[in-house]
């Protein structure tokens, strides 16, 4: 999304769809307290909510999201809101205890906080006694678990917050009894009180004959003893949900731009940071007799380098050896978040190749993939699949991609060339939806300057020359001057 001339926004500029979200949802808080919007990926869900902040005046704004989400709320304000934009506190500090003083010395604004921490003491304590007045859960079937701590921590909270707003692509991850917990949190009244009357309210014990039905859920027990549960009226569940829910799915959207670009930052482990600084101290301590800083040993360490950020660092006998899952994990939320739609997910090595896999695996969705070693495009394009990884160099040139509006790139390319066949592979004739390219961004990495590169469509090896020359130089005994 193209910020406006002076960065700011107003009803105007946001898109139809938007501004019936925004009135639908401010309706649903007088109503009910709480709303639901129920927007795929790429509708806007975060600018439609700053909206939605800007319009009930709340002074204090609690979001909770996924730690890969964070630093996209504080970007997002200020691109959007501009000067009206309130404070923003990201606490992405080590430790609840850090967190905790973070926020006790912060008055006014919007705090952000991932779901790993929010229910943790002292935060959690200090979250409370800060008493927000508009809840915000990003990607909230993040709370589809009825006994998960966060879960229910975050339910406790929301009965004393006047306003509760849930986003979210797929609030039916795993089937339609998700929806309870939910809207423990944005609307308790909704549904039954309790899980296990709103299960009895929505299932009964299959038959025999109906045990594999497509819509029997099957439960474990005490002793891992299974039942299995037919569903029943999901017409009411169904209007019961949408007291409070807006859904929008990127297909029905008319005036959505023909494609957006986001980056998904990630932060690296202490230890694989560790390993990013040796790597580039090695490099610069090598340029001690002088050397100059060229394409072609740029291009070494930046290879080395980006090998990092991907995870897996390869020695000189070729193996390859994991020195972090920062992207892995970011991937394999981002996919959980998206749910079972089609995706196309790019990779440089063959490390990260085998690292998309597991990501997938982790999100629990099928993959196939096309590389030098695999080729199995046809089985992902007649939906055998839902992701298909594919190597830069193998997925860019002359073949058809639009199965999938979605791209992520999991590592990029030092290719602008390669980076513009890629997209071009989507984003085609026979494309009829509106298309995301998100972009996995290790940050205060050599990721940055690439991306920055092929955002500007500028060629990414001179970027990365003058990044390397920009450089402090190594002192006289090796260390920086």
């Amino acid at each position: 999304m193209a910020p406006t001339v002076d960065g700011t926004m107003s009803e105007g500029e946001l898109w139809g769809h938007q501004r019936e979200g925004v009135s639908y949802a401010l309706n649903a808080f007088e109503w009910h307290g709480g709303a639901l919007l129920a927007w795929e990926m790429g509708t806007g869900k975060t600018r439609a909510a700053l909206s939605i902040m800007l319009h009930l005046g709340a002074e204090r704004v609690l979001v909770v999201a996924p730690k890969a989400v964070l630093p996209v709320w504080e970007r997002e304000a200020v691109k959007f809101l501009g000067h009206r934009a309130p404070p923003v506190l990201v606490l992405d500090h080590n430790g609840t205890k850090a967190k905790a003083e973070a926020l006790a010395a912060f008055d006014a604004g919007i705090v952000v906080v991932n779901y790993e921490s929010v229910w943790r003491e002292p935060l959690a304590r200090a979250i409370k006694s800060w008493a927000p007045g508009l809840l915000v859960c990003d990607e909230v079937h993040r709370l589809k678990s009825n006994r998960g701590k966060a879960s229910r921590w975050i339910g406790s909270l929301a009965s004393s917050t006047p306003a509760r707003l849930g986003l979210t692509g797929t609030p039916l991850a795993h089937g339609p009894l998700d929806i309870w917990a939910l809207y423990r949190t944005l609307a308790p009244h909704i549904f039954a009180r309790t899980y296990g009357e709103f299960r009895a309210r929505y299932t009964r014990p299959a038959m025999r004959s109906e045990e594999h039905d497509a819509d029997v859920l099957v439960t474990a027990g005490r002793g891992g003893m299974l039942s299995r549960w037919k569903l029943r009226d999901l017409d009411h569940l169904t209007a019961a949900m949408y007291q409070i829910a807006h859904r929008v799915r990127a297909d029905d959207v008319l005036d959505l731009p023909e494609s957006t670009d986001q980056a998904i930052a990630v932060d690296l482990e202490p230890s694989a940071r560790r390993v990013y600084r040796d790597l580039k101290s090695e490099y610069i301590a090598g340029l001690g007799g002088g050397e100059v800083v060229t394409a072609a040993n740029a291009m070494v360490v930046a290879l080395r380098l980006a090998q990092v950020t991907g995870g897996s660092l390869r020695d000189e006998d070729g193996e390859w050896h994991e020195v972090s899952t920062a992207k892995l994990d970011a991937l394999a939320s981002t996919l959980d978040d998206i749910g079972d739609e089609p995706v196309v997910v790019f990779g440089r090595f063959r490390a990260d190749l085998d690292a998309i896999h597991l990501a997938c695996k982790r999100a629990g969705l099928s993959s196939s993939e096309l590389s030098g070693r695999r080729s199995e495009l046809a089985e992902w394009q007649s939906g055998g699949t839902t992701v298909l990884v594919a190597q830069v160099a193998a997925g860019s040139v002359g073949i058809d991609l639009t199965r999938a509006r979605i791209a992520i790139w999991y590592s990029l390319s030092y290719s602008l060339a390669e980076y513009l066949q890629a997209r071009a592979r989507i984003l085609r004739p026979g494309q009829t939806r509106a298309v995301v390219f998100a972009h996995l961004i290790a940050k205060g990495t050599i990721d940055i300057e690439v991306y920055r590169a092929l955002a500007a469509r500028a060629e990414v090896v001179g970027a990365i020359v003058d990044g390397l020359r920009s450089l402090p130089l190594p002192g006289p005994s090796g260390r920086r001057s």
